[in-house]
């Protein structure tokens, strides 16, 4: 917040090596400031443009769960698109 904010002086020393966990600090500062950034500039405003020209339809709920692999199928189905078991067909 105030001033320039530097991290990479902060070392430890153990048996004579020296570990700068500054640096790491400093990086991961800048990473998370970028992500921040990219995030609210960039993805929000795509994710919130692409939702508002969104032209597919609903989805209907004309489909039932396949009785073999339980992924969902039209109701006018004869056979799994997924694991092609037969099934009967439903619906008016």
């Amino acid at each position: 917040m105030g001033g320039e904010p530097e991290f990479g002086d902060l070392a430890f020393t153990i048996h004579g090596s020296r570990f700068a966990y500054g640096d790491f600090i400093n990086a991961l500062l800048s990473f998370v400031i970028l992500a921040a950034v990219v995030f609210f500039l960039v993805v929000k405003p795509v994710n919130a443009l692409l939702a508002r020209l969104r032209t597919e339809p609903p989805v209907d709920e004309t489909v039932r769960q396949c009785p073999e692999c339980l992924s969902d199928i039209p109701l006018k189905a004869r056979r799994c698109a997924f694991c092609t078991a037969q099934v009967t067909p439903q619906g008016p």
